[in-house]
């Protein structure tokens, strides 16, 4: 019989994060969870995790896949930025296939690099951008 009250760890609570973002987590969403930043670090070295981007990391074992890519992506962009032109299309099912890169779009204000994607600068209005 399992203890409804049990206490869930950190690394079960990252895990159950990682696992509805296609293995990845954040460094942000990691301490919100209860890691510290040595944990976070030990995690990185043991290779428990991968860093894909800085401060997105994917769970050792997890398949990789264009929408991991995609999201890993999303999550290392500054607030205002978003998944676009292919890749935005193929998330939505507009029968475009998934792009080899990512691309993706920020503010014209922003500045963001980011290896393997291609990162576009524009003005986004809030009501174009689903989510």
């Amino acid at each position: 019989m399992v203890d409804m009250h049990q206490h869930v760890t950190s690394d079960e609570a990252v895990t159950a994060r990682a696992a509805t973002q296609f293995g990845l987590v954040t460094v942000a969403q990691a301490r919100e969870l209860g890691l510290s930043t040595d944990q976070i670090k030990h995690r990185l070295r043991s290779g428990r995790w991968q860093a894909l981007h800085r401060g997105v990391y994917r769970v050792a074992g997890t398949p990789s896949s264009w929408r991991q890519r995609a999201l890993a992506a999303c999550l290392a962009l500054p607030p205002d930025g978003t998944a676009s032109h292919l890749t935005a299309s193929a998330l939505v099912h507009l029968g475009e296939p998934a792009p080899p890169t990512p691309q993706l779009t920020v503010g014209p204000s922003r500045s963001a690099r980011l290896a393997g994607v291609v990162v576009h600068r524009s003005p986004l209005d809030p009501q174009d951008v689903t989510r």
